[in-house]
């Protein structure tokens, strides 16, 4: 029997000519059995390169109808994904992972995805749908997600001459409007959580903490109550330099936005994953008057990294290096749990959250508002400004509409 190798992404066993035989499941058959891809090599990573080419010759090749119709859903997806990788500057590295990990873990796993293309009917999108819906354990964006990509696959091949029918047609509006119900459901069912101003002032207290030598004792503490201070998101904060602040205007530029993602140019067979830095959205993009505070803290910030030079990050690792967001956030929650704030407050977006919370009490307008934190208007008042203060109670916290404070016209 032949030896897997990691991830699940086949096995190898020896050649009886010397080297190794690769076997790699592809989709499946007709007849409902694996599609199994084989390549021989005189090493592993030979082998999955020659995979590799094979793949992609597989997935790049138009299909006739009558061919196109036979593939399975599974495979259509993945053909749909692999021609947008293959335009320049179609899929950023975290949208194409994404796309990646909803047909493989939304879609592939499920019996939808073992449909062939043309036996695929709109009843099975739904029941498929519904099935994810019931499925706790899943975002309702990661369910409107997997219909997104299973309709686009569709929409792609019929563009391409391929299919001529999209089963996600008669049931797309009705879909559209289950959603926008579970979603109004979720807002009326759930709060937007932000920090107190008790929780605040403890997070203050526990993220400025110095040790004896008067340095931070949590390296991203300042950057912490920096973020508080500017409602940036992690991957603006990790990507800020340097240059982007202008201390005669007492402005930051937010231009670019880091993160990880799939190296797919990797010559081996295995994922990589490597920090990329992209432009950010055009609503995005903006350039931010800071506070007194937040400056004071930026000055803080750069001097414990001791950025100099203009293309010096503000914020760094423990190696020197740029800081990621997946880090940053991880760090974060552990001055949340040494402050004593609660079990829901984690991640950086409370940050994000309780800023806008906070600038709205204080009389900004949700327009003003979303400008600062690079999103528009309605995302800022569905999902940012929290209408419930979260108040003590003896030994419970609860959750309440305050007096409507009336603001006056100046």
């Amino acid at each position: 029997m032949g030896k897997r190798s990691t991830n699940g992404s086949g096995c190898y066993r020896p050649y009886k000519y010397g080297g190794y035989e690769y076997r790699l499941q592809h989709g499946y058959k007709q007849n409902g059995k694996p599609n199994i891809l084989t390549t021989l090599g005189k090493t592993k990573t030979e082998c999955r390169e020659k995979m590799k080419k094979k793949l992609e010759q597989i997935t790049s090749i138009p299909l006739s109808i009558e061919d196109c119709s036979k593939i399975t859903l599974t495979e259509l997806c993945y053909k749909h994904l692999n021609e947008h990788l293959s335009e320049k500057d179609r899929l950023k590295g975290k949208s194409a992972d994404r796309r990646e990990g909803t047909i493989r873990n939304q879609i592939e796993k499920y019996p939808i995805g073992k449909l062939q293309v043309a036996a695929v009917t709109f009843q099975d999108v739904n029941r498929h749908i519904e099935g994810l819906i019931n499925d706790s354990g899943l975002s309702l964006s990661s369910i409107e997600k997997a219909f997104d990509v299973i309709n686009s696959a569709y929409n792609w091949a019929i563009s391409q001459q391929m299919l001529m029918v999209n089963p996600c047609n008669p049931i797309k509006d009705k879909l559209k409007h289950r959603f926008s119900n579970l979603e109004d459901k979720h807002s009326t069912d759930s709060d937007i959580i932000v920090l107190s101003d008790e929780e605040i002032e403890k997070l203050k207290s526990e993220a400025a903490k110095l040790d004896e030598r008067g340095k931070p004792i949590y390296q991203y503490g300042p950057g912490t109550l920096f973020i508080l201070a500017t409602a940036l998101r992690s991957g603006e904060y990790c990507a800020l330099r340097l240059s982007d602040w202008d201390r005669e205007a007492h402005t930051i530029s937010i231009t670019k936005t880091r993160g990880i993602s799939k190296d797919r140019n990797a010559k081996d067979g295995e994922p990589v994953y490597t920090a990329r830095e992209n432009i950010v959205k055009n609503n995005h993009a903006r350039e931010l008057v800071l506070s007194e505070e937040a400056e004071k803290l930026l000055k803080e910030i750069c001097k414990n990294s001791g950025a100099t030079n203009p293309d010096d990050y503000v914020q760094i690792n423990s190696e020197g290096k740029p800081t990621e967001p997946s880090r940053f956030g991880t760090d974060i929650n552990k001055i949340y749990k040494n402050a004593g704030l609660g079990k829901d407050v984690s991640g950086v977006h409370i940050l994000r959250r309780t800023y806008a919370t906070i600038a709205h009490e204080n009389g900004a307008s949700t327009l003003d508002i979303a400008a600062y934190l690079g999103d528009d208007e309605k995302t800022v008042i569905k999902h940012y400004i929290a209408t419930r203060k979260r108040i003590r109670v003896g030994n419970q916290t609860r959750n309440v509409v305050p007096l409507p404070k009336h603001r006056l016209e100046k």
